[in-house]
């Protein structure tokens, strides 16, 4: 991975390539728009996703392929670079992380109203597949999708960027990531009453949990570190996610921690 980070930082050329080549494999294309924004600021962050997002438009016009697969693909790049120029401007992961989600909601939204007849149709695909009951839970899951992709990808050009220029500054800004506590209770309460709630406004607020849920698996990485644990535990939560349950008890720990600063007590004791 270092070594791919090299290549993308010794040029504009380079970071283009990786960046259009990267549309074939998962946070490629996100990661490098994030590492150039960071390191380099909007206006080669622009230019990297505008080839980021050429095989986006080639598929959509060329592939037979559902074309809003496409523009899914294409929402996800401009949520990755507004990510990354968000994060280089203040430079506080917990309103990123807020900003990430808004970002998403807002451009998921409106691919399905400026793309309405290629929604439609993906819509009833998605809709046997998951069985799922509305179009409104079509672009949730969309947008959760979107979401938790430019984060992963965000997180990994921080960490490229960590790796060539602060060696060990990601591990530390990562283990210190939680909410404060307004920003934590207010995600609490956002998604405890969509989880409550039976209607489809409420569905859109279960994605307050994701800042909570990433700030669990922060903390959860910092007890791993800071007791001296095996790294197998890490690898178990990971696959744990994959069954639902402990992506709840994750958020629940994130919003733990924005009240109880649980890494100042562990780190005392």
């Amino acid at each position: 991975m270092r070594a791919l980070a090299e290549l993308v930082m010794r040029g504009r050329i380079q970071a283009c390539s990786v960046a259009f080549i990267g549309f074939a494999f998962p946070f490629v294309s996100s990661a490098v728009i994030g590492l150039v924004t960071l390191r380099k600021g909007s206006v080669e962050g622009w230019v990297v996703m505008l080839w980021a997002i050429l095989p986006v438009l080639l598929s959509y016009f060329f592939s037979e392929n559902n074309p809003y697969l496409a523009v899914v693909s294409g929402v996800l790049i401009l949520t990755s670079l507004l990510a990354a120029l968000i994060l280089r401007t203040f430079s506080l992961w917990d309103w990123t992380l807020i900003a990430v989600v808004l970002v998403s909601v807002v451009l998921t939204l409106m691919s399905g109203l400026l793309f309405d007849n290629e929604f439609a149709d993906f819509v009833e695909l998605i809709e046997e597949l998951f069985a799922l009951s509305s179009s409104g839970d079509v672009l949730v899951l969309i947008a959760m999708g979107v979401a938790i992709n430019a984060l992963l990808g965000l997180i990994i050009a921080r960490w490229w960027q960590a790796l060539l220029y602060n060696p060990g500054g990601f591990q530390k800004e990562f283990h210190s990531l939680r909410l404060d506590r307004a920003l934590g209770g207010s995600c609490l309460i956002l998604a405890l009453i969509g989880i409550l709630s039976d209607n489809s406004f409420g569905i859109w607020l279960k994605l307050a949990s994701l800042p909570l849920l990433i700030c669990g698996i922060a903390l959860t990485h910092f007890i791993v570190k800071v007791l001296s644990l095996n790294k197998l535990w890490l690898v178990v939560m990971y696959v744990s996610m994959l069954f639902g349950t402990m992506s709840f008890i994750l958020a629940g720990v994130g919003a733990a921690d924005s009240f109880l600063n649980l890494r100042e007590r562990l780190s005392k004791s």
